[in-house]
C-alpha cells in the first residue's frame, strides 16, 4: 500500500473538516424505503441492535429477540428462528458464508444453503464483540476470548479473562488483549499473564471506543482520536473541530467510512486512494447507532430502525 493506514485515517478526519466548503459537493444518495408491512413488523421489534450486509443481495437485522433477513431483490422480510431460550441477542457477524449471533450465554451459527442453525454455549456475558480477520474471527466477551473458523465450524475457547474491562480488542499475533477502564488504556499478555497500563487520559473523560488496526491502537475520546503504538506511545492526535462530529463509522482493510452530525458521509477507498462524499437525506432526527456498507449500498440504524441507501456508481 503506497500510503499507510495511519495517513489514510489522517486524510479521513482532516478532510472531513472541509466537507461544507464550496469545492466539495456531496453526491446525493437514493434511499430504498422498506414497504409499510416490513416497517410495521420491524417497529414491533425496535430498537434493533445490529445489522450487516450479505454482499449486495440482502441485509441482516438483529433485534433483541429475533434475526431478520431483508431480501433486496425480492423486497421480502424473512424471520430466522433460532429456537427457544436464545437469550438476549447482542451482536451480529457475517463471516464467510456463515452468520454468527452472540447472545448473553450462547453463540448461534446460521447456514443458509442448506438452512441450518447451530448453538454453542459460551461464557455468560453482558457484552459481546466480534473482531473479524481475513481467515479467522474472534468473539470477545467479558469473561473469555473465542476463536471462530468456518468450513467446518470451529469455535475454540482461547483464553479466560480474569478481570473486568471495557472496549476489548485482541491481537492474535502476540496473544495480547487491549482494553480500557475509565480513562486508561491497558494491555494484558496472556502468554506472560502480565497486565500493563499503557496510556491515560485523565483530563479528557472516559474513552468511547478502542480499535486495533495495522499494529496500532486507535482511541476515541469525545471527538479526538489518538493513535498509539502497541506499547502505548502516542503517534498522532487527530481532533475533529467545530460542530461536525463523528456519529458512526466503519473501518475495514479496504475502506474507511465516517458519518458526521451534518449527515455528510465520507468514504475513503484504499489502494488507490479515493475520497467520496455523500449527503444522507435528513428525514427525521434521531440517534444513529450503527453504520454498515457494502459496495454501493449503505445501511444505518436510526432510532433503532433501518434506513438503506444506494450511492451513485463511479463514472
Amino acid at each position: 500500500m503506497p500510503v499507510t493506514s495511519l495517513f489514510v485515517l489522517f486524510l479521513a478526519w482532516t478532510s472531513s473538516l472541509f466537507a461544507e466548503t464550496p469545492h466539495i459537493r456531496p453526491q446525493i444518495v437514493h434511499e430504498q424505503v422498506l414497504p409499510a408491512a416490513a416497517l410495521e413488523t420491524l417497529q414491533k421489534e425496535a430498537p434493533l441492535q445490529d445489522l450487516a450486509w450479505e454482499k449486495e443481495t440482502a441485509l441482516w437485522l438483529l433485534s433483541k429477540s429475533t434475526l431478520w433477513r431483508w431480501n433486496m431483490q425480492k423486497q421480502s422480510l424473512q424471520k430466522i428462528h433460532l429456537g427457544t431460550k436464545a437469550g438476549t441477542l447482542q451482536s451480529l457477524l457475517i463471516f464467510g458464508d456463515s452468520y454468527f449471533i452472540a447472545t448473553s450465554h450462547a453463540l448461534f451459527i446460521v447456514h443458509t444453503a442448506p438452512f441450518q442453525v447451530k448453538k454453542v454455549k459460551i461464557q455468560k456475558t453482558s457484552v459481546a464483540t466480534f473482531l473479524p480477520y481475513p481467515d479467522v474471527a474472534f468473539l470477545l466477551t467479558q469473561e473469555a476470548v473465542y476463536q471462530i473458523r468456518v468450513n467446518p465450524d470451529q469455535i475454540q475457547l482461547l483464553h479466560k479473562i480474569p478481570f473486568s474491562m471495557e472496549n476489548p480488542v485482541y491481537d492474535p499475533d502476540t496473544q495480547s488483549l487491549f482494553y480500557t477502564q475509565g480513562n486508561q488504556v491497558y494491555r494484558f499478555d496472556f502468554a506472560s499473564n502480565k497486565k500493563q497500563a499503557l496510556q491515560g487520559f485523565p483530563s479528557m473523560g472516559s474513552i468511547h471506543s478502542l480499535q486495533w488496526q495495522n499494529q496500532k491502537i486507535i482511541v476515541q475520546i469525545d471527538q479526538i482520536f489518538y493513535h498509539l503504538t502497541p506499547r502505548g506511545e502516542i503517534l498522532q492526535t487527530i481532533p475533529v473541530f467545530g460542530e461536525k462530529k463523528v456519529v458512526a463509522q466503519q473501518t475495514t482493510t479496504t475502506e474507511h467510512m465516517f458519518l458526521f452530525t451534518d449527515h455528510i458521509l465520507e468514504k475513503i477507498t484504499l489502494a488507490p486512494i479515493r475520497q467520496s462524499y455523500y449527503q444522507i437525506p435528513l428525514v427525521r432526527e434521531g440517534q444513529i447507532s450503527r453504520l454498515a456498507a457494502h459496495d454501493h449500498w449503505i445501511a444505518l440504524l436510526q432510532d433503532g430502525m433501518p434506513r438503506i441507501f444506494q450511492t451513485p456508481k463511479p463514472q
